[in-house]
């Protein structure tokens, strides 16, 4: 538990030094936030820049494995047997996948690091708005999207760090949880949450997302649709057991959607891969030619 509390006061400060230098700082009275004047103006370059910090590469190490968010789900496929892993090939084995996400090993930089800097950047459009259902839409709809993602990152994170599942030990404890405006002193001293309270604070965040992004209009499939949050509506309440409700959201997720025909699923070019080919899809990242990691 010590370490875990570590990991967030230490996550935390390498983000305000390192935004320090390249911004210029507001600090409200009595909180922790940081959110530059400029970016106060520009809700807009803020959440438009979530997607990138999923696809970021070369977080912390200039090598081939440290790609962003595809590699935290590569670490997972690996340590849930789902991916079959040569012990030969470390970075992705079942070892570093498994065993080396510890205090005494690189591969544990990849939930602090890739995940933290998300909810950050998620708390900084949130703190930027503070009142979203009297903004501007495109403030409104930057405000759906980061509860989005902040809800994304805690629910995977709480899967990740409790032991056991929520079903077995609703009261077993996840991870601290900082919000935009969580007091330096708080970060000092923030245990982490029981599940219990943890998952019906990330449905919180998800009902705050479904109700600014209720006339939004994605850009794309990268984008976040209603789609995409009731599809994690559906996922939170899979995991806490409750049925009815998975189901309801299920549903609701896959709304204008369509089931991959036999053909589609076998076409190497235009079906499964392809997001934009068919209607499949509900939320995927996609890369360009100017993206870091097909520039390699």
């Amino acid at each position: 538990m010590k370490s875990i509390k570590r990991i967030t006061i230490l996550c935390m400060a390498a983000l305000l030094i390192g935004t320090s230098s390249c911004i210029k700082e507001v600090f409200p009275e009595g909180e922790s936030k940081i959110v530059s004047e400029d970016q106060i103006e520009d809700v807009g370059t803020l959440f438009r820049g979530l997607p990138g910090l999923m696809k970021k590469v070369r977080w912390f190490v200039s090598s081939h494995y440290d790609i962003g968010y595809p590699g935290l789900m590569i670490m997972r496929e690996s340590m849930g047997a789902d991916m079959a892993q040569s012990t030969a090939y470390m970075q992705w084995g079942w070892w570093y996948a498994v065993a080396g996400i510890n205090k005494d090993n690189l591969g544990a930089q990849f939930p602090w690091t890739i995940y933290y800097k998300i909810n950050f950047q998620a708390d900084q459009v949130i703190a930027a708005v503070p009142d979203p259902a009297s903004a501007i839409d495109e403030n409104r709809w930057g405000a759906g999207i980061a509860y989005f993602y902040k809800a994304f990152v805690y629910s995977e994170m709480a899967q990740l760090f409790q032991q056991g599942t929520y079903l077995n030990n609703p009261q077993g404890p996840t991870i601290p949880l900082v919000e935009h405006n969580t007091s330096l002193d708080k970060l000092r001293d923030n245990p982490r949450m029981p599940a219990d309270q943890m998952y019906p604070k990330i449905l919180e965040y998800l009902t705050l997302a479904e109700t600014y992004l209720s006339d939004y209009t994605p850009t794309g499939i990268s984008d976040i649709s209603l789609n995409a949050v009731h599809g994690q509506m559906a996922r939170v309440y899979l995991i806490t057991g409750q049925w009815p409700k998975a189901e309801e959201y299920a549903k609701k997720a896959q709304t204008g959607r369509e089931a991959l025909t036999e053909a589609q699923w076998k076409d190497k070019q235009n079906g499964f891969n392809n997001p934009t080919s068919q209607k499949s899809w509900i939320w995927c990242l996609t890369y360009t030619s100017d993206d870091d990691a097909v520039k390699g």
